[in-house]
């Protein structure tokens, strides 16, 4: 019994020592040993990158910085192609869109027409001289026979929910047109919401024009609109319908004029002539 007893103390105590030596075994220190050299490198790596950066930043500063290249500035828009019509706009027609605004004396805002709307009105008795979000301008001419005056009706639309009062409204270029009378009535009115007003202008033309007149509105909410009206020599000419006899007949009366006949093999419509 004592032999068994003795046999088992042993066979606990070398359990024991293997338990103890495997927990503190030279494999865990090795790895230990091996993560703390990782650390060791990764700091080293650290140092490093910390060192490089110093480096380029020391250089950065003792290097002179060279200027940036400029490109060369955009070639300017080519000039748009001259008009029978420019001579007519002058020079502050530039095209600009509407309600384009540019600071004007006291701050007030000034508004520009669009150019393509006037050169309508131009070849047409009716149309739109100005229009942006607050109001509308519409104009229709007529030419009075005899006598040559042009009648032509303002038609002013407010378009928002606030009233629009209309101080004055001038022909700033009359002194260089000593051919062209113009005149408007009433030069001062208000326009409720929602609402149109008409104004009558009277045009007599005595004399060739070689610009437009020029048109100045001042509204009361310190805004001004500034314009060419759409007087040329061509709106006091009036048509007059001829039926075929009658103008063949005057057709025959004309003197020292080359005449040639053409004949028109196909049919036409005399309306779509006109």
């Amino acid at each position: 019994i004592k032999i068994i007893n003795k046999q088992e103390v042993e066979v606990v105590a070398t359990v024991t020592n293997k338990v103890f030596s495997g927990a503190f075994s030279d494999d865990d220190g090795n790895n230990d040993k091996g993560d703390d050299d990782d650390d060791d490198d990764s700091a080293d790596e650290e140092d490093e990158d910390d060192d490089e950066e110093e480096e380029e930043e020391e250089e950065a500063v003792a290097k002179p910085s060279q200027p940036t290249p400029q490109q060369p500035p955009a070639a300017a828009a080519a000039p748009q192609e001259a008009d029978l019509l420019s001579s007519l706009f002058g020079d502050d027609m530039s095209g600009s869109a509407i309600g384009g605004g540019g600071g004007g004396a006291g701050n007030a805002v000034i508004l520009t027409q669009d150019r393509q709307k006037l050169l309508k009105l131009l070849l047409q008795p009716a149309g739109v001289l100005f229009e942006n979000d607050a109001v509308q301008i519409g104009v229709r001419s007529q030419v009075e026979i005899p006598g040559g005056l042009l009648k032509v009706m303002l038609y002013y639309g407010n378009k928002g929910a606030a009233p629009i009062k209309v101080q004055s409204i001038q022909c700033t270029n009359a002194a260089s047109l000593s051919g062209l009378q113009i005149s408007f009535a009433p030069t001062a009115f208000e326009i409720s919401p929602k609402q149109q007003v008409q104004q009558q202008c009277k045009v007599q033309l005595n004399a060739p024009i070689a610009e437009l007149p020029a048109i100045e509105v001042v509204f009361s909410n310190n805004s001004r609109l500034q314009c060419k009206f759409p007087v040329v020599a061509s709106k006091f000419f009036k048509p007059h319908v001829f039926e075929p006899q009658q103008f063949k007949q005057r057709w025959v009366q004309l003197k020292n004029e080359q005449q040639q006949i053409l004949q028109i093999s196909h049919d036409y419509d005399a309306n779509k002539m006109r």
